[in-house]
């Protein structure tokens, strides 16, 4: 229970960090959907971070279907930019 509140939190850090103003709004909402859309359409762009935050979504099964495999994908494709958040998820399901 500890761990999908520490989840949230940093979801919600990363999202009102500003670049996810939109994103953030609708998973503040519930909008999965909506939310997923955005993340995969800025993480296709580039943006670690959103890769990150759809990750955790696929991780947790929040607006799809649990998917750890592309999940792992998602947090190692943030990792290959250097981002933290990335390497470490990816390194925590590596060991599962």
């Amino acid at each position: 229970m500890k761990r999908i509140f520490w989840i949230i939190c940093v979801m919600m850090g990363v999202l009102s960090a500003g670049d996810f103003e939109e994103e953030g709004e609708a998973f503040g909402k519930g909008d999965f959907k909506t939310a997923i859309e955005l993340f995969q359409k800025v993480c296709d762009g580039g943006n670690a971070l959103g890769c990150v935050s759809l990750g955790v979504m696929y991780e947790k099964g929040w607006g799809v279907r649990q998917d750890l495999v592309k999940a792992k994908e998602l947090y190692g494709k943030a990792c290959d930019t250097r981002e933290k958040g990335g390497c470490e998820n990816s390194a925590r399901l590596n060991q599962r």
